[in-house]
């Protein structure tokens, strides 16, 4: 590259100037500043040379033969010092450099470089094998435990709990596993090795917002509410959004008689899931306990709107008629309920609740015995139905009945 600087002076002066540089024909930048200074222009020529080693001076060659560029420099110096434009360097090829590195450094450091080489692969294919080892294991550890969830969801509890102590056996204290087995013992009501087991999960992972969960559904099943609105109050933390864990806390702050803090829950639940029956159903359960019985039989009909399957929103609207005294309105209800399942005894007994009132006591009567056919454990129909015998005066039957 050569470079071929011209500089010329004219006037100096203390005023704004022009410095004009061209770069190329076509191409100028045009600069005004305020200097003592002189009118400079800089001409940069670029020439490609066949010779690597001219390529590579980075000093700049003045032509030699022009006298007349040698005495306007001379006079440039002697009056005053010219703004001189910094010169370009001319760029390294690194390709080129790491070229000639090589060459200098010979055979020696090639190998060695192909020996680096080959050391980075030795190296990936370690960590590739590793990865495929932890990832096997993995699969067949998610693999088992997605076989026992599938177990639980499917009501073969004993086949889950098997497979969960397999995989606890190897990893005592897997989270997920504890929370397996545990919702598998809960569904077997046995409650105490359910709440074991999730306490244990809690231990392992204190942030395993399911095992909270559980462990408080597990208690509202004991009847002991103030732990388990503690366990869901903590499972919230982790999860402040799920309407799963706010039906839950409604459900069991209505059984524990906190009606404000029920409505409270179920109402936010709803907002979040519109279409969750259940939450529907008990916060109509809990109006109607604060004595908000339009609403309850509101939140009812939309628990029937969104599941009309779902038998407890009939039964429960059914209850409510019947504590309104609109008995037409309940014993519609009721012939629906029974359309949609024949066998749900809570429909008879709740007809026979009304018959009896109404002093129909043999209707009554044939009501709570088919409600007995299809559920024998219920102690409210066998004493409503003694009850009935005894009003009709069959005071003998009454007491077999009992």
């Amino acid at each position: 590259k050569i470079y071929e600087t011209v500089e010329c002076e004219d006037v100096v002066d203390a005023s704004p100037c022009d410095t004009k540089v061209v770069i190329s024909e076509d191409r100028f930048i045009n600069t005004s500043f305020t200097a003592a200074t002189t009118d400079t222009k800089t001409v940069v020529c670029e020439e490609n040379s066949a010779n690597s080693k001219s390529s590579s001076n980075s000093d700049a060659l003045l032509p030699n033969n022009d006298k007349d560029h040698k005495d306007s420099v001379s006079s440039a110096k002697d009056t005053t010092v010219p703004h001189q434009t910094p010169k370009k360097q001319p760029k390294t090829d690194k390709k080129n450099k790491a070229k000639v590195k090589k060459e200098t450094n010979g055979q020696a450091e090639d190998v060695e470089e192909r020996r680096s080489s080959d050391e980075t692969i030795t190296l990936d294919q370690a960590l590739f094998a590793t990865k495929v080892s932890k990832s096997s294991k993995s699969i067949s550890l998610d693999f088992r435990l997605s076989r026992g969830i599938a177990q639980v969801n499917e009501g073969r509890y004993d086949q889950a709990i098997s497979i969960f102590d397999q995989i606890l056996r190897e990893t005592p204290t897997y989270p997920e596993a504890l929370i397996g087995r545990g919702t598998a013992y809960a569904f077997q009501r046995e409650l105490d090795s359910a709440i074991s087991d999730f306490t244990k999960a809690i231990q392992s992972n204190p942030s395993a917002g399911e095992a909270w969960k559980r462990r408080g559904q597990a208690r509202a099943a004991l009847g002991e509410f103030v732990e388990a609105i503690d366990d869901l109050t903590k499972a919230l933390e982790f999860e402040p959004n799920s309407p799963d864990i706010l039906h839950e806390r409604g459900i069991v702050n209505f059984k524990f008689k906190d009606y404000n803090s029920a409505v409270e829950d179920l109402s936010t639940c709803v907002k979040r899931d519109k279409k969750n029956s259940s939450a529907h159903t008990y916060l109509g359960l809990t109006l109607s306990a604060v004595g908000e019985y339009k609403r309850a039989e509101d939140e009812h009909l939309l628990g029937i709107k969104y599941d009309g399957s779902f038998l407890d929103s009939w039964a429960h609207l059914s209850q409510l008629y019947l504590d309104l005294a609109y008995p037409e309105k309940m014993l519609d209800n009721l012939e629906k309920v029974l359309q949609i399942d024949s066998r749900f005894s809570k429909a008879y007994h709740l007809r026979g609740i009304l018959y009896h009132g109404m002093g129909r006591h043999r209707s009554a009567i044939k009501e709570l015995s088919t409600a007995l056919t299809l559920d024998a454990s219920s102690i409210e129909c066998l004493y409503l139905r003694a009850s009935c015998h005894h009003a009709i005066g069959e005071y003998k039957a009454a007491d077999q009945r009992l």
